[in-house]
């Protein structure tokens, strides 16, 4: 049992527990989880984020892929497979100039030690995105996600993602009042409130509801 996925869990209970609506969300969802284990580094995950912007999940695992292909035909690690790639043969799996910018500057960066993950686990929430947001290319988006996805903090809600947004609105008819109470209780669980909305739009509460 992860006991702060369980504290997650009943907090969120009994937070919205005069929320019918919600309610049936948090049961419909079952318990969320944020993994503790990282299948890539650091740089990997921000890279694969970056390169994954603003596309469709096909496209970005398209592009990803050839990422991958060039990356272990290389017998490299990543990051020195980074450094070494050229710009333009990077370019060619499918980035635009500004993501293979962006992620070469990244590789750079790690090279310099500006994303060793042992040290930016100790930041707070706003110095890890203030951080993140110090690299050509990377948003508030990106900096946000990574602080959920990777680092596994439990109190982000970003107010730039399209899929909360929309899950959000989508389960309060647009009361932005009832939006942003939903937001402030959610707190200190804000991450696993954003998995249960982005649970709710994959799995089609939504639509069983209306």
């Amino acid at each position: 049992m992860n006991s702060v996925c369980d504290n997650a869990h009943q907090h969120l209970l009994d937070a919205f527990e005069r929320d019918q609506r919600a309610q049936e969300m948090l049961v419909f969802n079952g318990q969320q989880f944020l993994r503790k284990s990282n299948r890539f580094s650091l740089l990997e995950y921000l890279c694969r984020a970056i390169a994954g912007q603003q596309l469709s999940t096909k496209a970005a695992s398209t592009i990803w892929g050839r990422v991958k292909t060039q990356h272990e035909a290389s017998n490299l690690p990543f990051k020195l497979f980074l450094q070494r790639i050229d710009f333009d043969e990077l370019r060619g799996c499918g980035l635009s100039n500004a993501k293979t910018k962006t992620i070469t500057g990244l590789a750079q960066a790690d090279s310099q030690g500006k994303l060793s993950a042992r040290k930016l686990k100790t930041f707070n929430r706003e110095e890890l995105i203030n951080h993140l947001c110090q690299f050509w290319g990377v948003g508030q988006w990106t900096a946000e996600m990574c602080a959920i996805g990777y680092f596994k903090m439990t109190d982000i809600w970003s107010e730039g993602d399209v899929g909360l947004k929309n899950a959000i609105n989508a389960l309060y008819a647009g009361d932005s009042k009832r939006v942003d109470k939903a937001v402030s209780i959610s707190s200190p669980f804000r991450s696993y409130w954003s998995l249960h909305l982005w649970s709710a739009l994959d799995n089609g509460f939504f639509k069983a509801q209306s």
